[in-house]
């Protein structure tokens, strides 16, 4: 299903990644609100703190809106720029998974492990894709093959998306090419 060029799946990403952006925004705040460092953030903080004095005390409008707009331009081209690696990484895994696994792969399984950063053998579960032993085969086939990184919490298995991980918490949109799987 499609809405705008948009598929479902790409809109759950953006969701996310809006998610974390939002999250690292509000840490930004608050750092250049406490003065721990000064950096690009807090100056530019500052300035709009100077601008929006302007609206209250002199009615000054218009600075505060090209501002507020260039913040905006700025910020949907750095999410479209994410969205493109985040879409190239899912096409790039879907080939390589399909070159070095093709008896598991499906899109829906490549697609499941770009839901979250991680993924846990329930999530291909409860998504319908394979029984709890067999989503636990494909998930370890998949950290074989360097996609995903295991880890064990408690009683519970975890998966670890170390690449899209990487694309989402990073400052840059580009990633590294998975290990050659022998």
């Amino acid at each position: 299903m499609s809405f705008c060029g948009i598929h479902f799946n790409q809109f759950k990403l953006i969701c996310i990644y809006i998610r974390i952006v939002s999250i690292y925004s509000l840490f930004i705040l608050i750092q250049s609100t406490y003065h721990y460092n000064v950096s690009t953030t807090e100056i530019i903080s500052t300035y709009s703190y100077s601008l929006l004095q302007n609206v209250t005390e002199k009615g000054e409008w218009e600075p505060w809106i090209l501002f507020i707009l260039e913040a905006i331009e700025d910020t949907s081209r750095g999410v479209v720029a994410k969205i493109r690696a985040i879409s190239g990484l899912l096409d790039y895994t879907c080939d390589y998974v399909r070159n070095h696994l093709p008896r598991i792969y499906s899109r829906e399984l490549v697609e499941m492990v770009f839901t979250q950063p991680y993924c846990r053998i329930a999530n291909l579960v409860d998504a319908g894709i394979a029984r709890r032993q067999t989503a636990s085969s494909y998930l370890k086939d998949l950290a074989d093959i360097g996609v995903l990184r295991e880890f064990k919490i408690g009683r519970e298995k975890l998966f670890l998306h170390p690449k899209f991980l990487n694309l989402l918490t990073g400052d840059t949109n580009s990633f590294t090419q998975y290990p050659q799987a022998e």
